[in-house]
């Protein structure tokens, strides 16, 4: 038979990783947004001409590339404090 308390407590502890892990800098609560990125060049940045359209930032952030065993990012952003030149993802 369960423990009901043991159970309970089993489940908080599950919540509570599980919150702290949305709500990292890069957890699923800081997405955007969802869409396809083509093969190849694909730019990002606030200007609606771009591939991928940032609600704010710079007309031109950077570029998405998109090859046959993934993607890497160029452009005017940051990870783990260093620009961003081409970073696999």
């Amino acid at each position: 038979m369960i423990d009901p308390a043991a159970h309970r407590s089993s489940v908080e502890a599950w919540r509570r990783e599980r919150y702290a892990a949305l709500q990292r800098e890069i957890g699923w609560l800081t997405l955007a947004g969802l869409g396809w990125l083509r093969p190849g060049v694909n730019t990002l940045g606030a200007d609606p001409d771009n591939d991928v359209v940032l609600p704010a930032g710079p007309p031109l952030a950077g570029t998405l590339t998109v090859a046959d065993h993934g993607a890497r990012a160029t452009g005017d952003f940051r990870h783990d404090g260093a620009p961003v030149r081409d970073l696999p993802l």
